[in-house]
């Protein structure tokens, strides 16, 4: 599988603060919305070597994601899960980690490997608190 490597920096000092390695390509899986059409789309993304996991509580399938992903046999350290906080819900830093916390309930993993902001917050006061809670 080939990989690219993202480094975060610190803003103040430059320094190298954290690296990851990212399949290059993987399934996201918005719009699907239908009853076990998520898992089964993600068991055969996995199946057939896809690596890179793209949901959203958004999508409404967070769930599936993460029972897919159990149901498939791979190392959860194999397997790269992105999931997303949406605007509406990018209020706070306290929000932030709540609603964290609640996409690591409905993936039912220990952990997720990366968390984006679906959009930026459009209260600009907003914006400083959010990124400190990711």
């Amino acid at each position: 599988m080939t990989t690219i490597s993202i480094a975060n920096t610190s803003t103040s000092t430059g320094e190298r603060l954290h690296e990851v390695e990212i399949p290059t390509f993987g399934l996201g899986v918005y719009l699907m919305g239908e009853p076990d059409e998520c898992r089964s789309a993600v068991m055969h993304a996995l199946g057939q070597g896809y690596r890179l996991i793209d949901t959203a509580m958004a999508y409404g399938n967070e769930h599936e994601v993460g029972q897919a992903i159990r149901d498939s046999g791979i190392e959860r350290d194999e397997i790269f899960v992105v999931t997303k906080l949406r605007q509406p819900h990018a209020n706070s830093h306290e929000e932030t980690l709540e609603r964290c916390q609640q996409s690591l309930e409905n993936l039912d993993l220990d952990y997720m490997d990366l968390y984006l902001v679906h959009a930026p917050p459009g209260n600009h006061d907003a914006r400083a608190p959010v990124w400190q809670g990711m």
